[in-house]
């Protein structure tokens, strides 16, 4: 509130990212297949937004029908276009899906595509509510803090405790707005 925030800035790849046979992944192999989830990427697990006005592409299905008896899920158009009036932002974008496993032993394992399509249908459970990747550390060490132009006493002070402690590394530069 009131430009008090600070702006963390750090350089790419900002997470680690793995090679996984031919895949490039945010996740190592272990990681990909729990008890309750599975973590999915297609392609590069990084890319840029497409803005446009297409409605069809800005709410994207991800059930098509591929066949008489065969739906298929499609997660490629999720979260790839925001609106034309966003982009000055030339957002990229780190993205992946987690869904609910189905009843298989391992990601090798064939499941039936209907089984997965009704535990989301269904909202199953993916036992948890966000998912924390972690920054790679020579991102985390590169980290750039840009103060809010309007900091109260104390405020820089914060900030600068915090980044002792937890990044020294880290600098902390002021607002090319600060007293304007």
């Amino acid at each position: 509130p009131q430009m008090r925030g600070v702006r963390i800035k750090l350089p790419f790849p900002v997470f680690n990212i793995y090679k996984n046979g031919e895949h490039v992944s945010l996740f190592q192999d272990e990681e990909l297949v729990t008890e309750n989830h599975m973590l999915l990427s297609s392609g590069k697990p990084y890319r840029h937004v497409i803005y446009t006005n297409d409605p069809l592409k800005l709410k994207p299905k991800s059930i098509r029908k591929i066949d008489d008896e065969y739906e298929g899920i499609h997660f490629d158009g999720l979260g790839l276009y925001k609106e034309k009036i966003w982009g000055f932002e030339y957002e990229l974008r780190f993205r992946f899906s987690a869904v609910p496993k189905p009843k298989t032993k391992n990601i090798n394992d064939a499941f039936n595509i209907g089984e997965l399509t009704k535990i989301i249908d269904q909202r199953v459970s993916l036992g948890f509510n966000f998912y924390d990747l972690k920054i790679a550390d020579v991102a985390f060490e590169q980290m750039d803090i840009t103060l809010g132009p309007n900091l109260l006493p104390g405020d820089k002070e914060i900030v600068q405790s915090l980044l002792s402690n937890y990044n020294p590394k880290a600098k902390i530069l002021n607002s090319e707005l600060t007293g304007k």
